[in-house]
């Protein structure tokens, strides 16, 4: 049995299925909520309609986070390369969408800031109340392009049904596990097997377009622009990094229960920087930063970039890198999407076979295994 496959199985060695009864959620009343909406919009089970041939506007709804969003990039890709003359617009959070700036496959953006997803600190009523103006603006900008099919990629709560169906997309494609199932007109069976999400964003397009190329899903990030790229030499140059002879070490994660105790990220940068390595820490927030600096502390060739990097600049240090240890966090995707090779301590309770990182240099490591600091030295020299 291979490691990740080890990760996915656990110690029964019998498969773990994400599924609760029908749908993907463990929150019994977020299930139940589910079920109601479903049998709430039964009667009005849409007829399925037959997909345009050569869709001329298609919509891609992209939900969840920063990583969600990078694992998007490889059904653009797919979607671009089987209809190069249609237009592309995506449905994405703000949060996430830096993600796609500067993507050319892309012709129309459109923001909707769920309030279930905010991590902002605004009360409540606040994240509700901008998802409300939000959705507004989006439904307008959608009507106005008029799409001719849609493709729900995010297959969680809240997914964007009843959102395309309130935009009038006349051809919606999407899973069955969220919630509002009847309000596509392709829902598609959620598959329960061993498949990367990205592979399941595949099946979905092939929905809509049968005739597409079946190859290896890859997620992939347009190159810097010269002005960003220019930036980052500079940064790393003055904080004397050299070009490409560094490791980024990434010890954050957007939800605590994916971090790594910090005693073993001091173990990991002791033992690359007694290499000679230099390592690049980076990071977001106050608690991040003070995690950095007390694995750092006393070391040599540490250099704190924390708070310093936008999106476009952290995938640029990414994409110069030689290595990348992190978390299951967005860093790892980036990784993969650019080709610089990463080592991903798994600790999201999550399957990595449905949310690893892509690529073929991504290693992943269980992060809850007594010799990971061993493993992640063995992996990143």
């Amino acid at each position: 049995m291979t490691e990740r496959s080890l990760l996915a199985t656990g110690a029964t060695g019998v498969r773990r299925s994400p599924l609760r009864g029908r749908y993907l959620a463990r929150n019994p009343l977020l299930r139940a909520a589910m079920l109601a909406s479903d049998l709430a919009l039964a009667p009005l089970r849409l007829r399925r309609r037959s997909a345009p041939t050569t869709p001329r506007r298609v919509l891609l709804a992209i939900g969840g986070h920063l990583g969600d969003a990078v694992i998007a990039t490889a059904a653009i890709g797919l979607l671009s390369e089987a209809l190069p003359d249609a237009e592309i617009g995506v449905l994405v959070p703000r949060w996430s969408s830096a993600v796609l700036d500067g993507d050319p496959r892309i012709r129309h953006r459109h923001q909707v800031d769920h309030w279930f997803l905010d991590r902002g600190a605004r009360s409540l009523p606040r994240r509700w109340w901008a998802y409300r103006i939000s959705r507004r603006r989006a439904l307008a900008e959608m009507r106005a392009v008029g799409y001719d099919a849609a493709v729900d990629l995010y297959d969680h709560f809240p997914n964007a049904a009843l959102l395309l169906w309130r935009a009038g997309i006349p051809v919606r494609v999407g899973f069955d596990a969220a919630g509002f199932t009847p309000l596509y007109t392709h829902p598609v069976r959620w598959p329960d097997d061993d498949r990367h999400v990205a592979e399941r964003q595949a099946l979905l397009l092939r929905t809509l377009v049968p005739t597409m190329r079946a190859r290896a899903v890859t997620a992939s990030l347009p190159p810097a622009p010269a002005d960003v790229a220019a930036r980052v030499h500079r940064l790393l140059a003055d904080a004397g990094v050299p070009r490409g002879k560094f490791i980024v070490l990434h010890p954050g994660a957007g939800a605590p229960v994916k971090e790594w105790p910090a005693e073993h990220w001091r173990r990991v940068a002791e033992g690359l920087s007694a290499t000679g390595v230099t390592l690049v820490f980076t990071g977001q927030g106050p608690r991040e930063h003070d995690v950095i600096r007390s694995v750092m502390a006393g070391l040599p060739r540490c250099v704190d970039l924390c708070d310093r990097l936008d999106w476009a600049s952290l995938v640029q240090v990414i994409r110069l890198a030689q290595r990348v240890v992190s978390v299951d966090t967005v860093a790892a995707h980036v990784a993969g999407a650019v080709g610089t090779p990463a080592t991903t301590l798994w600790t999201s309770p999550s399957d990595p076979h449905h949310w690893g990182p892509l690529g073929a240099t991504s290693v992943i490591l269980d992060a809850a295994a007594p010799d990971a600091v061993q493993r992640v030295l063995g992996a990143a020299r």
